[in-house]
Order: structure tokens, then sequence, then C-alpha cells
């Protein structure tokens, strides 16, 4: 890839969440009961953010990782794994808790479980790889633990098991090292 890379899809990305944000569309429109009844809440609720603190703290995560990992995997298999780890977030949450989750949490958590493989030496790749395996224990653990943090643990878990194994398929075939 060329060194002047431009992450498009990250920044599409963000300035989608913040202008449905902004408008309020989809929080005037949005409602977890009612989710379950309507084929595309798995997309809906991945660009609904219950406040703007929400809001900032996912796409700030977006921000930072996103990037690295969209110039790895290229701008169509990025936009890909973000919506199938998204996709895979929200159902393995609503599987396991029988809700539905809210945010992009889920599908930013399959990009941040990718990251390690977007670093271009070995300190970088086990550094931040542990720093994933971290992450995922403790949404594991604290998604088991109840959610007295109004944080959907699991489905954080859930997008970065999905984000992992979409990496993993298109590794197999040969399309990343």
């Amino acid at each position: 890839m060329n060194k002047h890379f431009i992450p498009l899809v990250t920044l599409g990305l963000v300035l989608i969440n913040v202008l449905l944000y902004s408008t309020g569309w989809l929080q005037h429109n949005f409602s977890i009961d009612a989710l379950t009844h309507h084929p595309w809440w798995i997309f809906q609720a991945m660009f609904s953010h219950g406040s703007l603190g929400h809001l900032a703290g996912n796409m700030l995560f977006l921000m930072l990782f996103g990037p690295p990992v969209e110039k790895h995997l290229g701008h169509g298999w990025f936009l890909l794994v973000y919506l199938l780890a998204g996709v895979g977030a929200s159902l393995g949450f609503g599987l396991i808790e029988s809700a539905a989750g809210l945010g992009a949490s889920g599908a930013i958590a399959g990009i941040i479980a990718i990251y390690p493989f977007a670093q271009t030496n070995w300190i970088s790749t086990v550094l931040s790889g542990g720093a994933v395996l971290y992450l995922l224990a403790t949404d594991f653990l604290s998604g088991y633990a109840g959610y007295p943090d109004g944080v959907a643990h699991l489905a954080h878990a859930a997008g970065a098991v999905s984000g992992l194994l979409l990496y993993a398929a298109q590794h197999r075939r040969g399309r990343y090292p």
C-alpha cells in the first residue's frame, strides 16, 4: 500500500455515526423492545448511541484502531469485517442475553481484535496482542458478572470473536500474511 493511505471507510463510518446521532433520527425511532421485530434491527443498533459520551467513546476507538486495520485489510474488507463483526456482536449478545445491544462498540471490538495483525514488527504485535487478549478476557468476565456499569461486555466479546473468525477465514484462504 502507498504511504499516503487515507482511511476512507473509517472516516465515512465516523461521519455516518455522528450525522445519525446529531439528527436524532435513529434515537427517536429506536426502541430496544421493537428492535427484534424489524429485519434491519442489527444495523440500526450499530449506528445508534445512548448518549453523546457513548458516541464519542466509540468514535475515538474507531479512529484509533480503524486506520491501521483498514490499511491492512483494504477498504472493502475493512467495511465487511466492521459490519459482520457488528452483526456477530448483536446476534451473540442477543442469544446470550435475549436482548438487543446498542452502539457500534461490538463492530469496533472486531476491528480492535484484528489490530495486532496489522502491526509491522513483532514487539508491537506481541504487546497489542496481549492488550487485546486482556480486553477480551475482561469483557467475558464482566459480561458474566452482570452489567452494573450499563456496558454490554458480552457484545464486545462477541464482536471481537467475530472479527477474529473473519480474519482467520481470510488468512486460511491466503488473503493475509
